[in-house]
C-alpha cells in the first residue's frame, strides 16, 4: 500500500519539483502519465482487495471444516464424543422430575473379530452402515453419536412416559433385524449390536 500510495505522489512531487525550479512545463504529459499511474494503482488495489475476499473466504471455509471435524465423526458423520457431552450436559441441566432424560447404549458385538477377519475397511463400512441405519431409525428431536470404537450413543428428548424410551429403543433394533451387507459379507444383528 505504500509503494502505492509514493507511486501517485511521483508524479505531483516532480510536477511541483519543476515549477518550484522555475521550468516552463507543459502540463499535459505530467496529466496523462498521472492519469494512467492512477488507474494501475486503483487496478493494483482492486485485484489486492479481491484477494483478500478471497482469502478470507477460504479461511472461513476451513474454519467451517476444522469446526465440524472437530465435532463430528469422519466416518459415520454422526456427532463425536465431544459435541454429544456437550449436548448432553445442556440437556442434563434442564432435565426435570416429571420428564427424564433417557440415554441408550449401542455396543457391537465382536467388532473387533470383523476388523481382524475382513479388515478395517470393512469395519469401516460396517460402521457407516450401523450410523445410517441407526440415524434412519430415530424420531426428530432424538440425538444418536459415535462414542467411540463400536459405541454409539442416543439421547431421547425428556419425556414423561417410560414407554416413549422403549419404543424408541425397540425401533432401534427392529432396524438391525435385516443383516448388514458390506464388502459381500453378511453381518448378523444378533451378533452386531445389544
Amino acid at each position: 500500500m505504500l509503494v502505492l500510495a509514493a507511486a501517485l505522489l511521483i508524479n505531483p512531487a516532480t510536477l511541483a519539483i519543476e515549477v518550484f525550479i522555475g521550468r516552463q512545463i507543459n502540463p499535459g504529459p505530467y496529466l496523462i502519465g498521472g492519469s494512467v499511474l492512477g488507474l494501475l494503482v486503483i487496478a493494483r488495489l482492486g485485484d489486492a482487495l479481491r484477494q483478500l475476499g478471497e482469502s478470507l473466504h477460504e479461511r472461513d471455509s476451513l474454519m467451517a471444516l476444522l469446526r465440524r471435524q472437530a465435532q463430528y465423526d469422519s466416518l459415520t458423520a454422526l456427532p463425536n464424543r465431544s459435541l454429544f457431552t456437550e449436548r448432553l450436559a445442556a440437556d442434563f441441566a434442564n432435565r426435570s422430575a416429571d420428564h427424564p432424560l433417557v440415554v441408550l447404549l449401542l455396543d457391537l458385538d465382536e467388532f473387533k473379530g470383523v476388523n481382524d477377519t475382513f479388515g478395517h475397511e470393512v469395519g469401516d463400512e460396517l460402521l457407516v452402515a450401523v450410523g445410517q441405519r441407526l440415524r434412519a431409525a430415530l424420531r426428530e428431536g432424538d440425538r444418536a453419536a459415535r462414542f467411540g470404537g463400536d459405541e454409539f450413543v442416543i439421547s431421547l428428548p425428556p419425556c414423561a412416559k417410560r414407554s416413549v424410551a422403549t419404543g424408541v429403543a425397540q425401533r432401534i433394533l427392529d432396524a438391525f433385524t435385516d443383516p448388514v451387507d458390506r464388502a459381500e459379507q453378511l453381518f448378523r444383528s444378533a451378533h452386531l449390536c445389544h
